[in-house]
């Protein structure tokens, strides 16, 4: 996987040098134009090669974006999760999820972010929505937190933000705190996120899961994001960047297979649809 994304990166500039290149080509025309035009008995040839040359820009743009970029954006994905930590450390003391909770909402309070109106979207009853500017927050407690719980109390955070709100753009975090977290939702909480797109916005929706009693903490922390820092600083209480002794050594067992899993990717298999399913 690691050489995979090296070679697309060098694509990527390759790629980048022609376009720019091009660009700067018809830039130096445009300056040149008239000199050019009383220099040389038939100026016009100037003018083809500049359109050749763009034609080919345009026609390597298009083909990297077509062939290779969905490609390059799936693996820097998956690296991410591969290379992060495979759990973090809360820095709270609190042992049973209703005082962990009342130790965020305090924080959350002092912090500027403010309280919503309790929100019970399909069914689905969250404890607590802060938000800040375009930083959202949903709190969930439960006893033990599972894959399905996550997918549908992410999906009802994201349906609240855009049909209830009418939110256009912004980070969520969909906070689970719970006494035990399954294997499966664990694994979620590491490599998952939504994103809802229309021309200029976007709102990304992602789960971050505390196991109170290991003091355990999952989510995508190698991603630098505001999410990032709302669950370090506000979930966590902890500092920003953390503290090595707030970072856990070992790799998910989850990892470890979906670095092995990715060892043979090509872009053959990948434009297929063979990776859609994870």
């Amino acid at each position: 996987m690691t050489k995979i994304i090296a070679k697309l990166k060098r694509l990527k500039k390759i790629k980048n040098i022609l376009v720019v290149a091009a660009a700067a080509s018809v830039i130096v025309y445009i300056g040149v134009q008239p000199a050019l035009d009383k220099a040389v008995s038939n100026p016009q040839i100037f003018r083809i090669i500049l359109f050749v040359i763009v034609i080919i820009a345009i026609g390597i743009e298009f083909y990297y974006e077509s062939h290779y970029a969905g490609a390059e954006r799936f693996l820097d994905d998956i690296a991410l999760q591969v290379n992060d930590a495979g759990y973090y450390l809360t820095a709270r003391e609190e042992s049973d999820t209703e005082s962990y909770l009342n130790a965020v909402k305090n924080d959350l309070a002092q912090c500027g972010y403010k309280e919503r109106e309790s929100t019970d979207i399909d069914g689905l009853e969250f404890d607590e929505l802060y938000a800040k500017g375009k930083e959202y927050l949903y709190c969930v407690t439960l006893d033990s937190c599972d894959r399905n719980s996550i997918i549908a109390y992410t999906d009802a955070a994201r349906t609240d933000l855009i049909r209830n709100r009418l939110k256009k753009s912004g980070e969520c975090v969909v906070l689970f705190i719970c006494d035990e977290a399954e294997e499966s939702a664990v694994e979620l909480s590491k490599s998952f996120s939504r994103s809802v797109m229309s021309r200029y916005n976007v709102i990304t929706v992602s789960p971050a899961t505390v196991e109170v009693k290991t003091k355990r903490v999952y989510f995508l922390g190698n991603r630098i994001s505001p999410a990032q820092k709302l669950v370090i600083n506000n979930v966590m209480n902890c500092d920003f960047p953390l503290k090595d002794k707030f970072i856990g050594k070992e790799k998910l067992s989850f990892q470890e297979k979906l670095e092995a899993e990715m060892s043979d990717f090509n872009i053959k298999d990948f434009k297929s649809g063979k990776y859609n399913e994870r």
